[in-house]
C-alpha cells in the first residue's frame, strides 16, 4: 500500500510537471482594453493583469521619476499632462514603462495604438541600452529573456511641443512567450518518469 501511494504521489507530480510546461509553452497577448468610465484616463501608480496564469504589472516613470499610467481608447498612456501629453511621450522629460511579469517571458510584439506626430519607441529589457524602433515598423521577435521589460519614448531632444522631434505613442498590447524549459528541469522530468517506472517493477514483484 505504501508503494501505491508513493506512485500516486509521483504520477501526481509528473502530471503537475507536464501541465506547468504547457502553460510555460504559450504565447500570451496582454490587451489594454480602455476599461476606464472616466474622462481623465483613470490615472493609476500601476496596471495588473492575469493571463493564462501569466501576471503582468505595468508602471510608468518620467525620467526617473514614477508618474501615472493612463488607460485610453488608443492603448495606456503615461502621465497625467492635457492631449497629446498624456501618451508615452519625449516631451518635457522621456517617459516608459516598466513591465514587470510573474516569471522571464520574451517580449515578442509590441501593437502602438494612438500616434500623434510621431510614434518612435525603444524596447528592451536594460534600460541603459534599449532597441529603436521607428513608427510604421513592426517589431521582429526581441531577443533575450526577463521578467522586467521597458517600452520607452524615443530617447531624442524634444525642444517644443509637436516639433518634428517629438514622439506621442499609446500602447495597445504586448505579446509574450515563455522562456524554453531549461534542460536541468527535462532531466528532472526524465528521473521521475524512471523512478515511476522502478517504483512500478518493485510494486509487481511484492505482489
Amino acid at each position: 500500500m505504501r508503494i501505491l501511494r508513493t506512485l500516486i504521489g509521483m504520477g501526481g507530480l509528473l502530471g503537475a510537471f507536464c501541465g506547468w510546461s504547457a502553460v510555460n509553452a504559450a504565447t500570451v497577448d496582454f490587451n489594454f482594453n480602455n476599461t476606464c468610465t472616466g474622462s481623465d484616463g483613470c490615472p493609476a501608480d500601476s496596471l495588473s493583469y492575469t493571463v493564462n496564469g501569466l501576471s503582468l504589472t505595468v508602471s510608468a516613470f518620467s525620467g526617473n521619476q514614477s508618474t501615472k499610467v493612463t488607460l485610453w481608447d488608443g492603448g495606456i498612456g503615461a502621465g497625467g499632462e492635457n492631449y497629446p501629453g498624456h501618451a508615452l511621450d519625449n516631451y518635457n522629460g522621456v517617459e516608459y514603462f516598466k513591465l514587470e511579469f510573474s516569471q522571464a517571458v520574451t517580449l515578442t510584439d509590441v501593437a502602438r495604438g494612438w500616434v500623434s506626430n510621431d510614434g518612435d519607441l525603444e524596447i528592451g529589457t536594460n534600460l541603459g541600452s534599449l532597441t529603436a524602433y521607428d513608427n510604421g515598423t513592426t517589431f521582429p521577435s526581441l531577443t533575450g529573456a526577463s521578467n522586467l521589460w521597458y517600452i520607452s519614448a524615443a530617447n531624442d531632444t524634444c525642444r517644443s511641443n509637436r516639433t518634428r522631434d517629438c514622439d506621442y505613442v499609446k500602447v495597445k498590447s504586448v505579446t509574450v512567450s515563455s522562456v524554453p524549459l531549461p534542460a536541468a528541469v527535462w532531466l528532472f522530468g526524465s528521473a521521475l518518469i524512471g523512478l515511476v517506472g522502478v517504483g512500478y517493477k518493485r510494486a509487481e514483484s511484492t505482489l
